[in-house]
C-alpha cells in the first residue's frame, strides 16, 4: 500500500529539539527507505505550525489541524498515513482524519503513562501529558473543536496498553468488581455469555494485588457464575483462589 510519511519535528513548540529531534532522526536512519525496499510507494510530507510565532498552545492546536488535513489528504489518495511525531497530542489529529471517513474509530494507545491530566489536576502544566485526555474530550474542547472533522471519542472505545508510570491515585479506596467472563474460557466457560480469549487466572491475581498496592481494595464481588458451564470446577476453584487471595490483600 502506497504510504503518506508524515513528520512532525515539534515538543512542546520548540522545534527538532528533545522529543522533537526523533521524527529527524528515524528518517536519518532510513524510515522512508525500508518502507520503499518493502514496495510501498513514499511520499513525505513535513508538517509545521501556520504561524510564525510559535507559543506553545498555539503551536500545539496549528500542529493538530496540520496533521488532520494532510493525514485525509493521504486518505484521500488511497496512501496510509504514517506520523512520525515529538509530541503524542498529535494523534488527536489522525484520530480525526479518520473520523472524517464516516468511520467509527477504535484507539489503541501504546504509552508508558496515562496522558490523562487535564489543566485543572497538573501543576506542571505539562500539554503532552494531556493528549490522550483530549481525545476523550476532557479537555481543550473549544481549541480542539477547531481540528477538522474532530469529535472526542467515547471512553469504550479506547484501549490504554502498557501504561506504568502513573499519577498519584485520585481515590482513596477501591471497589474490585470481577466478572468471572474475564477468565479465559479454556479454564472454563462462567456463563453462556463467555467470549473468545480472556485472560489467565494469574494475570487476575496480579491485576488486583497491583491495585491494592496502589490504593487500598475496601470490598470486592465476584458475579456471574453459572455452574452448569463448569461441570469440573475448574473456573470455581480459580475463583475461589481469587476470593482467597482478596481477604490476604493488604489494608
Amino acid at each position: 500500500m502506497p504510504v503518506r510519511l508524515l513528520s512532525a519535528p515539534w515538543d512542546s513548540g520548540v522545534h527538532d529539539a528533545r522529543k522533537g529531534a526523533g521524527p529527524s532522526a528515524l528518517l536519518r536512519a532510513g524510515a522512508a527507505d525500508r518502507l520503499w525496499a518493502r514496495g510501498s510507494r513514499v511520499t513525505r510530507t513535513a508538517l509545521g505550525p501556520a504561524s510564525d510565532w510559535q507559543a506553545e498552545l498555539r503551536t500545539a492546536f496549528e500542529l493538530q489541524r496540520a496533521v488532520a488535513r494532510s493525514a485525509a489528504a493521504a486518505h484521500a489518495d488511497g496512501e496510509l498515513p504514517l506520523l512520525l511525531s515529538g509530541d503524542c497530542h498529535l494523534t488527536l489529529g489522525m484520530v480525526a482524519a479518520l473520523q472524517g471517513r464516516g468511520a467509527r474509530v477504535g484507539l489503541l494507545w501504546l504509552d508508558a503513562h496515562g496522558d490523562l491530566d487535564t489543566p485543572e489536576v497538573d501543576p506542571g502544566a505539562y500539554l503532552d501529558g494531556q493528549g490522550l485526555a483530549m481525545v476523550l474530550g476532557r479537555c481543550w474542547q473549544a481549541a480542539t473543536a477547531t481540528v477538522p472533522a474532530f469529535t472526542p471519542l467515547p471512553e469504550e472505545q479506547v484501549v490504554l496498553v502498557g501504561a506504568r508510570d502513573l499519577d498519584p491515585p485520585r481515590a482513596d479506596v477501591v471497589h474490585l468488581h470481577v466478572d468471572l467472563d474475564v477468565y479465559a474460557p479454556s479454564i472454563a466457560p462462567a456463563n453462556g455469555y463467555a467470549a473468545p480469549d480472556g485472560l489467565p487466572a494469574a494475570d487476575v491475581l496480579r491485576i488486583a494485588r497491583q491495585a491494592a498496592a496502589r490504593v487500598p481494595v475496601g470490598s470486592a464481588a465476584l458475579a456471574s457464575y453459572d455452574p452448569s458451564y463448569d461441570p469440573a470446577g475448574r473456573l470455581r476453584d480459580t475463583a475461589l483462589d481469587l476470593l482467597e487471595a482478596l481477604a490476604s490483600l493488604p489494608d
